[in-house]
């Protein structure tokens, strides 16, 4: 009898703990998580599924993008793009990004040529190299590009223009020249490139470099997709050469200077309240809302 007393006694008292615990805490167990949504954009030419997963902060007013995008040389491609995605799902939290406290919108694309990474090829299954395929042109579409670079740059624009999300920075994941690359247009002297070269030798080493394609590769290439994001949406991006394939496990240290450029671009965005909204809220993010077929007939 005694010992039922007891258990009894004990039991209400972890109770009564337990719930003062979380009435105390609970802030913390309500922290907001971040959203992920998977939309599928497009096919590739030989039918796999051309997919984006846009990271978002719910319950707060949606102003900038940032994009992430990997694979578009398929013998290059490496999993950094997806694993700061998975990153993200799995913890859910804002010990990520900063960013997305202010609105920010992380879109990641780790698959760009499905069908060059399924056979470590760098080129399309057309046989063309899709990195020389983002040309811009004046005309109201770029008719002339390959499917997979049709699709991705109309899925983007159409998403932008929905969401009145304003885009601040681009990298494209290449290996293995152990640099940034900057647009053809863009100058290494340039106060923010000189803010990403001492960022990323934080993360990379001091022998990790900021500078142009023509000194890591000989010559500058045409239709790039980091040329593409800066020629039409006016912003600093790169291809971001890794030192080699074996990328895995620094996860972190890419989501520590993303963070800082991210912060670094986005503090001087701010959206007219009448433009500012939640993205969840837009027909991309309604149940069964289907966008790949409307960007899947393109000419050559």
């Amino acid at each position: 009898m005694i010992v039922r007393k007891k258990s009894s006694s004990l039991l209400l008292l972890y109770f009564l703990i337990s719930s003062l615990f979380f009435f105390k805490f609970k802030s913390v167990f309500a922290r907001p998580l971040i959203s992920s949504k998977r939309i599928v954009y497009g096919k590739s030419q030989k039918g796999s599924k051309l997919f984006a997963d846009i990271h978002f902060l719910e319950g707060v007013s949606h102003i900038k993008a940032a994009i992430l995008t990997s694979g578009v040389h398929g013998n290059e491609y490496m999993p950094i793009v997806n694993d700061i995605s998975t990153f993200i799902k799995k913890n859910g939290t804002l010990n990520t990004f900063d960013y997305f406290k202010t609105g920010g919108v992380l879109i990641t694309i780790p698959k760009v040529n499905p069908d060059g990474i399924e056979k470590s090829s760098r080129y399309l299954a057309s046989g063309e190299d899709l990195n020389r395929h983002f040309y811009h042109t004046q005309d109201s579409h770029e008719k002339h590009l390959a499917s997979e670079a049709y699709q991705l740059t109309s899925f983007v624009k159409d998403f932008l223009k929905e969401t009145n999300l304003k885009l601040i920075f681009a990298t494209d994941y290449h290996c293995c020249g152990n640099a940034a690359l900057i647009p053809t247009k863009e100058s290494v002297s340039n106060f923010f490139y000189k803010f990403l070269k001492e960022t990323m030798q934080i993360e990379f080493g001091l022998d990790f470099s900021i500078t142009n394609t023509a000194r890591v590769f000989g010559k500058t290439f045409k239709g790039t997709l980091k040329d593409y994001w800066n020629q039409v949406y006016n912003i600093p991006s790169i291809t971001f050469e890794a030192k080699s394939l074996k990328e895995i496990g620094h996860t972190q240290s890419h989501i520590k200077w993303l963070n800082k450029i991210f912060s670094f671009l986005g503090e001087k965005v701010k959206a007219p309240a009448h433009l500012s909204q939640d993205i969840s809220r837009s027909r991309y993010f309604k149940p069964n809302y289907t966008v790949a077929s409307r960007f899947s007939s393109y000419s050559e």
